[in-house]
């Protein structure tokens, strides 16, 4: 049970970033930076609510490309769109305590609402795992 639960929280942690993720690209306030934060940490949650669940081990990261290949390596399916999630790793760590150059992110531009529908199609995924009758 813990592993479902850990997952269950993770996923309302996941939520909770989404919702603020969505006011702000609503709104059209917060830095690129910012903005970036929120859906990096979302996504990430996200996926490890489900590792969690599925009873996977991962290290403590904020790469999501890594986190994805547990994904992949334990043969769950996912949204081959959710891929696009990893040009968030970046903002879960670099950007949010360093300085870094634009394109030392490695992503040519940020756009805010990709990010969202990223993250977006992401917790789906993850909820129809976690919370299938969606009563978490």
């Amino acid at each position: 049970m813990p592993g479902k639960q850990n997952g269950a929280v993770l996923l309302k942690k996941a939520r909770d970033d989404q919702h603020l993720l969505s006011h702000m690209v609503a709104g059209g306030f917060g830095t690129e930076e910012q903005v970036g934060f929120h859906a990096q940490q979302a996504a990430e949650k996200a996926i490890k609510a489900v590792l969690e669940v599925r009873g996977v081990p991962y290290r403590f990261t904020h790469n999501l490309a890594e986190l994805l290949d547990a994904v992949i390596d334990q043969g769950i399916d996912y949204p081959p769109e959710m891929n696009a999630a990893v040009d968030l790793t970046p903002f879960g760590s670099g950007l949010r305590y360093h300085d870094l150059p634009r394109d030392a992110t490695g992503a040519d531009t940020f756009d805010p609402v990709a990010a969202a529908r990223v993250v977006d199609l992401t917790i789906n995924w993850a909820s129809d795992i976690v919370d299938p009758q969606g009563k978490e």
